[in-house]
This record gives structure tokens, sequence and C-alpha cells, in this order.
């Protein structure tokens, strides 16, 4: 059972394995959490989602790490407790222009993903949710990002062809849009 959380983890993009998430969770602990979400509480004043490491956002999903944070809300890493896979899911602010934006980024992701040819060049969304009034919007987690991946290899500059193939898939997926 562990192999197979491990290979879904792993089979992604091999950049992944740059990531260190930790082992998933045991399953004791999802049987013994019932998957019961975690009581209302307010958001922080930016009108972020408060939450704490191991909790259930919804059911479905246990919250690992937090990935990130931009303007638009944070990034959590979760466990999906269904597909048995590791996401990434970006929990967007409680502020209605950040709700309308999300409303028409999921809308621009939707259309990318019907279109074949577009599939293997962007991040794919895979569904999203209305959760305590956060948009919540599920991908499929990839691994670091180019400024995390810089910054653990000390900002050492990358090999030229590495930037040749971040260049090409770069314009790729600019002509998706």
């Amino acid at each position: 059972e562990s192999e197979s959380m491990e290979s879904s983890r792993s089979r992604k993009r091999t950049r992944q394995e740059l990531d260190s998430a930790g082992d998933p969770p045991p399953e004791r602990e999802v049987v013994a959490r019932g998957g019961a979400s975690p009581p209302w509480r307010d958001d922080d004043r930016d009108g972020h989602y408060v939450f704490d490491l191991g909790e259930n956002l919804t059911r479905r999903y246990k919250i690992l790490s937090k990935m990130g944070e931009g303007t638009f809300g944070r990034v959590l890493e979760c466990w999906d407790r269904e597909t048995r896979e590791y996401v990434a899911i970006k929990v967007v602010r409680s502020i209605r222009k950040y709700r309308d934006a999300a409303m028409i980024e999921i809308d621009v992701l939707n259309r990318l993903a019907e279109n074949e040819r577009y599939r293997s060049l962007c991040v794919q969304i895979q569904r999203w949710f209305d959760y305590r009034n956060h948009i919540c919007i599920v991908f499929e987690k990839l691994g670091p990002s180019l400024y995390d991946f810089l910054k653990r290899n000390r900002y050492q500059p990358f090999p030229v062809e590495l930037v040749r193939e971040f260049g090409r898939q770069l314009l790729e997926s600019v002509a998706c849009v």
C-alpha cells in the first residue's frame, strides 16, 4: 500500500523528486480522524484561510504542508484520500475580487485541459470547490518552482542546456494562450 502511494507521488515529473514533503499520512490516522473538517474559525486579517498542518480540508483532503503564498492565496500540499495521490490546492483569499479572478482562472484552465495539444504543457486542474468562502483549486502536484530550485542550489547558474529546455517549454506554453 505504501509502495503505491510512493509510486503515485513520484510518477508525475522527475523534478518532483527535488521536493521533500515527507511520508504520506498513515492510514490509521486517516481512519482515526474520520475525515471531519475542523471547527469554523475566522480568516486572518488578509482573508487567508487559517489552517493547521494535519487538519482536513473537506473530508477528502488532508493538509500536509504550505507550499507557497501569493497575492491571491496560499498553495497547500494535500493528500487526496480518494485518488491516493499528493495534490497542490490553491486556497484563494475570501475577498470578492480574488474569488472572481479565481473563477476566471478555473474557466481558462478548464478550456486548456479540453485541448489535447496543451495538456502536457500546462499544469492540470483536477477539480475545484468552494470551502468556507474560499475557492479551492486542486492541481496535480508537480514540484518546486524555479526560484525554489535555484535557492536550494545556492543560486548557482543553470547549465545552458537546461536554460534552453526552460525556454522551449515556456514558449510552447505561451503558444497555448
